[in-house]
């Protein structure tokens, strides 16, 4: 009777666990392998904003201005490594898809 009374709280709080683990799964684009997201995506941006607001507001009189010297080099280098890499990730997908069994 102990071990039955212990075994059914087991079972139920197994039984939960294991639900939870595979709802939680997302599939991984290209490799298709399954990876566990304890969190949304959805929740993730928000909390994203949320300190992105905080950040900006502790660092209020810190941040330059946008038409800042500094500001505006750093925009154009910015700008010109995510074209490079945009450039780069669109060849390797299309070289990848051609290889690829998937």
């Amino acid at each position: 009777y102990i071990i039955f009374g212990f075994g059914v709280p087991f079972a139920g709080v197994t039984a939960a666990s294991i639900y939870a683990y595979y709802s939680c799964l997302d599939k991984v684009p290209y490799t298709n392998r399954r990876r566990l997201l304890a969190t949304s995506l959805q929740w993730e941006a928000n909390m994203g904003h949320e300190q992105y607001k905080v950040l900006l507001k502790q660092n209020q009189g810190e941040i330059l201005p946008n038409d800042h010297r500094a500001s505006v080099t750093v925009q154009r280098v910015g700008s010109r490594i995510a074209v490079a890499a945009q450039k780069c990730s669109q060849e390797w997908n299309v070289q990848h898809k051609i290889t690829s069994p998937y």
